[in-house]
């Protein structure tokens, strides 16, 4: 008998903010951050600890870095 994986928790539409704002230079704080989203600094905190979470962060940086290659091998090449 095999077991289905399990289903990662959603992640909500202001914390998936927060990770943008994060990730792209636009806040250089989470305090930063959680104030421009209307979020609780600490529930922030808490939530970026989370398993699903940080699962989405590795998402999302491999996905900027990926894009950051393509700009830096570009300019090499000029």
């Amino acid at each position: 008998m095999t077991t289905l994986p399990e289903k990662a928790a959603p992640i909500s539409k202001r914390l998936r903010e927060v990770v943008r704002l994060l990730l792209s230079g636009e806040c250089k704080t989470q305090k930063a951050a959680a104030a421009r989203c209307d979020m609780n600094e600490q529930y922030l905190s808490s939530a970026l600890k989370r398993p699903n979470v940080r699962a989405f962060i590795d998402q999302q940086t491999r996905h900027h870095l990926a894009a950051g290659t393509l700009r830096a091998a570009g300019r090499i090449i000029e």
